[in-house]
């Protein structure tokens, strides 16, 4: 490949690494508030942007493409980062981003077994792990192009999604140790003596973390739809008491106005007989 090629292709990996990195600042800022406002955000925002992109780049050009020690390590950044921009818990935080990174990479292993395969080239993986290629291009613009529609449903639906991930901690960070354990199977297609091997986790590992992640919306969906008719059903309870209530205050009103016109009618029936001391004595004892 020339030297220009390799260039244009290393400007290219570095514009997605940007692109990976802005991305998950763009999902927080959606759903979380800001510590800073003004121009300090701004400029730890920038150079957060910067150190992390720096790094990323920095680890597709020499180490290559894909390594779970990365994963680990820019999640751990990124999260300490995020705890410094966002009013978030460490916790959730390092779960999110975990979970963002881990289907990122296992989108990239994917479509590398993927072209592997169809290619029938033995070669390829190692290829595209070691060296940046058009090849390895394709791949990152795939997976990040699915990112891409990814936050177009995250900004749509950002109250919903930002409700259930705040309600459903725990089912999520289940989610993320098993996707990081499925990738520790997975990327083994990176060792030529495995490769053969590793087909089968490329088989069930997605069914199981998709049939995982199904139930997990199947039971979030049901959870919020069993809340809301609780919900609603205690709206209803209230609503009948207050008719009650209302009822009842009408019903007094109802009887201080019949008692007030008995008042009147002999007040007037006294006065009309010139019975005056006994209309003043009737109504010292009403009132």
């Amino acid at each position: 490949m020339e030297e220009l090629d390799v260039i244009w292709l290393q400007g290219i990996q570095g514009v997605l690494c940007i692109f990976e990195i802005c991305a998950l600042f763009y999902i927080f800022s959606l759903f979380f508030d800001r510590r800073f406002n003004g121009k300090r955000h701004g400029v730890i925002l920038v150079t957060a942007i910067f150190v992390l992109s720096s790094i990323t780049i920095y680890q597709r050009y020499i180490a290559g493409m894909y390594s779970r020690y990365y994963l680990l390590m820019i999640s751990l950044l990124f999260s300490l980062l995020l705890m410094a921009l966002y009013k978030n818990s460490f916790k959730n935080t390092l779960i999110i981003t975990l979970l963002y990174f881990e289907n990122i990479y296992f989108c990239d292993l994917f479509i590398l077994f993927l072209m592997n395969n169809i290619w029938g080239d033995s070669r390829l993986v190692t290829y595209v792990q070691q060296n940046v290629s058009w090849e390895r291009i394709i791949i990152l613009m795939v997976t990040r192009a699915i990112t891409i529609g990814i936050l177009f449903l995250l900004y749509k639906y950002q109250g919903d999604i930002k409700r259930a991930v705040i309600e459903n901690q725990n089912y999520l960070g289940l989610y993320t140790v098993i996707e990081f354990i499925a990738l520790c199977f997975c990327d083994k297609i990176f060792y030529p003596f495995l490769r053969d091997k590793v087909k089968i986790f490329f088989i069930s590992f997605p069914m199981l973390i998709i049939s995982f992640f199904v139930l997990t919306v199947i039971y979030i969906l049901c959870y919020e739809k069993k809340k809301m008719l609780q919900l609603m059903s205690e709206r209803i309870d209230n609503a009948k008491n207050s008719y009650q209530n209302l009822i009842l205050e009408y019903r007094d009103r109802d009887l201080i106005y019949h008692d007030l016109k008995k008042h009147l009618s002999l007040l007037t029936s006294l006065l009309e007989a010139g019975d005056t001391e006994k209309a003043l004595l009737y109504a010292k004892t009403v009132g």
